[in-house]
């Protein structure tokens, strides 16, 4: 019998279980990587940034971000071994929004966010920071977001460079890299923009 989605359950706007008929490997149902979502127009686009397997391997937690609309379409992929398995959803009308640990800004964080915006605007180099691991293989790069960055360039992240071809709210897609030492990025590493690729020759 061949993998399929038996359903999805939305818990809150950022997070929906999305079950399957039989066991999924988490190595690779666990990688938002494997992972895409469309949201049916008028809502606007959201990305896949975190996965969880759930014990047993029959369910996975999907993280969204920014949240999703309650009572908006989506169609929620899986690429598992080569096969793309989706579902159409719809995010449940009365979802409870709630506030989210990567968007939660309390007074100090909002001042020294501001503060880094300032100097953001000052040095000229939009930064942001990865919320999903990044490991050697990926090609999407998951943030806490894209605003400010081109729709085509070049990052440098923990000394390297990588590109990407397209951003969507919280990814940057098609990344690649010319460095030997693409390692495992854990979440929270500073991510900026590498000025010098969008210069004129």
């Amino acid at each position: 019998m061949a993998l399929a989605i038996t359903g999805t359950q939305w818990i809150n706007v950022t997070t929906v279980d999305v079950s399957f008929n039989g066991a999924v490997d988490p190595e690779v149902a666990g990688r938002p990587n494997a992972w895409s979502v469309a949201a049916t127009a008028p809502a606007p686009a959201v990305t896949i940034y975190g996965t969880a397997v759930k014990t047993g391997g029959l369910t996975v937690a999907v993280r969204i971000g920014p949240a999703a609309i309650p009572g908006a379409a989506y169609t929620i992929s899986c690429d598992i071994d080569g096969n793309t398995i989706s579902v159409l959803t719809t995010a449940t009308p009365t979802l409870p929004v709630i506030p989210s640990p990567e968007w939660t800004h309390g007074l100090l964080r909002s001042i020294t966010g501001a503060f880094g915006e300032a100097v953001q605007r000052f040095n000229g180099k939009p930064q942001t920071l990865v919320c999903s691991p990044l490991k050697p293989g990926d090609t999407s790069m998951y943030v806490e977001s894209t605003l400010g960055f081109p729709p085509v360039g070049s990052l440098i992240l923990q000394g390297n460079r990588y590109t990407y071809g397209s951003v969507s709210p919280m990814a940057f897609k098609g990344i690649g890299t010319s460095s030997p030492q693409f390692l495992t990025v854990a979440p929270r590493a500073l991510v900026s923009f590498d000025v010098r690729s969008h210069l004129p020759d």
